[in-house]
């Protein structure tokens, strides 16, 4: 109650907080002997009654009212902490860390500590409840890497367990070195929560994940975040409670209203997927077409092409100059079931015709540190049967590849060459120009894409594509289909349409079969009637033109079954069909 005629109205002043609040580098602890943890830093008797004095001092001086009293224990304060270094260092310590400790000051609030230790601080011992920060993103990696001192980046790798190798050249962030302190300073079943930087989802954070995997319980991810202006990248919420729980579920919301939410299973994140906080809202959807595939790169050998960054002027020419120039199929040649070459650009240029594989031109670079090329072991995977995909994206935001048995056809490093392995190319051909696998190359990663810049697939990430093992039925219709395309050197929307049926069918066969939407039967027979059950690569040329003319016929037909199954796709199957033909 205000009473004016008192000192201060009578009002309470609130007690000293100064030893309530710390500024101090929390990436950096305090060096204890081995035998001293964090847990017993006052493990002598002697240590335990300094400990006492100095909690007595400072719950006097929390309430201490005159400036002389706060004075007295002030300086009382620090008579003890010199004391308690002086026995530290009897027991062990280092000279520096027990004056460090001493040196530290709770009453100055202009001063920042250059090591954070709880105990000493808030004479907490084992761990805080709760945790909660957005802490400066610093990278000591990317393009835009702030500036470290060798010592220093030496120091936080001895110092944090979430780098396993000590000795490997690793990619540093601050927000990584505080996860792991937030984990190690939180108690047992305590919580912490980080307002974080998108960069979390990246591969450079794949370390500081496998080390809270087996540690923490995910409780809640919130994306979507654009709080902070003039920061360039979005932000999650991440909070995490110490301890694995049996059976844990991970809450994943599409942004800060918590209107939609995923919940997803702990055990999905794990090595097989890089311990990836990323998960889609189909999730559902993607587990399905995973569920029995092969991965890619046990189906069939990707690689990139020739890389020729920086020194394109030692391998590219106007003209076949001698036996080791080749084709240029670069990414702006290739298309769905098609190799335009020349392309117009190169039609306006004719410098990027040719592309020359010369293993002694790349040592010469290399030897005279002109560049840094890497064309490949030998010419081996372009002089085969391959598929040609491209790296960036079509203008429409999808996967492209072609098939090529031209051993001519060479590409730099914005193709990736495919050669068989264990499943026929053309299948293959099929699968990767499907909506089902442009959509589900988006949802999991494979495609990405630096702010301003063209989505692109990741080599690393397509090698985990999912592939279904396919039955006679599939693999013959999807095969054929795409040697009718590759035949034609387009895309005809008709033909490709129906392909794509096929590959929805071959991973939601019985989906798609209760919902009477499978097409898989009709498409053999129109195919079959058309070809007269010949296969499609015997036929001569005309009778080709003739087939396919029959084909797009058929398939654009009102009555055409398989015409008017593909238009129900999205009607009947709402949750999963439309949203991949949608994407």
């Amino acid at each position: 109650k205000v009473n004016r005629d008192e000192e201060n109205f009578g009002v309470r002043p609130l007690p000293n907080l100064e030893t309530k609040f710390v500024t101090a580098n929390t990436l950096i602890g305090i060096d204890k002997p081995k035998q001293y943890d964090q847990l017993n830093l006052y493990a002598t008797e002697e240590l335990k009654k300094l400990e006492s004095k100095l909690k007595k001092v400072r719950h006097k001086l929390f309430s201490a009212k005159t400036k002389d009293t706060k004075l007295k224990y002030r300086q009382k304060d620090e008579e003890l902490r010199n004391a308690i270094a002086n026995e530290l260092k009897n027991y062990g310590w280092k000279k520096d860390s027990a004056e460090k400790l001493a040196g530290w000051d709770p009453y100055d609030q202009n001063a920042s500590s250059s090591f954070f230790d709880p105990e000493w601080m808030f004479d907490v011992s084992n761990g805080f409840d709760l945790i909660l920060g957005n802490p400066p993103y610093i990278s000591y990696y990317s393009g835009q890497a702030a500036e470290i001192s060798e010592n220093d980046f030496r120091e936080y790798k001895t110092l944090y367990d979430f780098i396993e190798n000590k000795k490997s050249k690793i990619r540093l962030g601050t927000v990584m070195m505080f996860l792991e302190q937030a984990y190690k300073k939180v108690s047992e079943n305590g919580i912490f929560t980080f307002i974080i930087d998108l960069n979390i989802y990246s591969d450079a954070y794949i370390p500081i994940r496998k080390y809270l995997h087996d540690k923490v319980t995910f409780s809640e991810i919130i994306n979507n975040l654009s709080e902070f202006e003039n920061v360039g990248s979005g932000q999650i919420i991440l909070r995490c409670k110490k301890g694995r729980e049996k059976g844990a579920i991970v809450n994943i919301y599409s942004d800060f209203s918590k209107s939609e939410v995923l919940k997803i299973s702990q055990k999905r994140i794990n090595s097989s997927n890089n311990f990836s906080l990323k998960f889609s809202k189909y999730e559902p959807i993607l587990e399905k077409i995973e569920d029995g595939a092969i991965k890619f790169e046990d189906a069939a050998h990707i690689i990139s092409g020739m890389n020729i960054g920086g020194v394109k002027e030692y391998f590219l020419s106007d003209s076949k100059k001698d036996h080791t120039y080749h084709q240029a199929i670069l990414s702006g040649n290739i298309f769905k079931y098609s190799i335009q070459y020349p392309n117009e650009v190169q039609e306006r240029k004719p410098r990027n015709n040719f592309i020359k594989f010369d293993k002694e031109l790349e040592k010469y670079i290399w030897d005279n540190k002109l560049g840094t090329p890497s064309i490949g072991a030998d010419s081996s995977k372009f002089e085969q049967e391959k598929l040609l995909l491209r790296r960036p994206l079509t203008s429409d935001g999808k996967l492209a590849a072609a098939h090529s048995y031209n051993e001519d056809h060479f590409s730099d490093v914005t193709v990736y060459i495919v050669n068989k392995k264990k499943i026929d190319l053309f299948y293959l051909l099929g699968v990767i120009n499907s909506d089902l696998a442009s959509f589900y190359s988006l949802q999991r990663g494979i495609i990405r894409a630096a702010k301003g810049q063209q989505p692109q697939i990741t080599i690393t990430r397509f090698k985990d594509f999912p592939i279904k093992e396919p039955d006679s039925s599939y693999l013959n219709n999807i095969s054929e289909l795409s040697r009718i395309l590759t035949f034609m050197n387009e895309d005809m929307k008709a033909i490709s349409s129906v392909n794509g049926a096929l590959v929805l069918e071959l991973y939601f066969s019985e989906h798609m079969k209760e919902n009477e939407i499978d097409v898989l039967k009709y498409v053999e027979r129109d195919l079959g009637k058309a070809t007269k059950n010949k296969e499609f690569r015997t036929l001569e040329n005309n009778y080709k033109i003739s087939v396919i003319k029959q084909l797009s016929e058929i398939w654009t037909h009102p009555d055409s079954e398989v015409r008017n199954r593909i238009k129900l796709f999205a009607v009947r199957s709402p949750d999963i069909l439309k949203p991949i033909l949608e994407s």
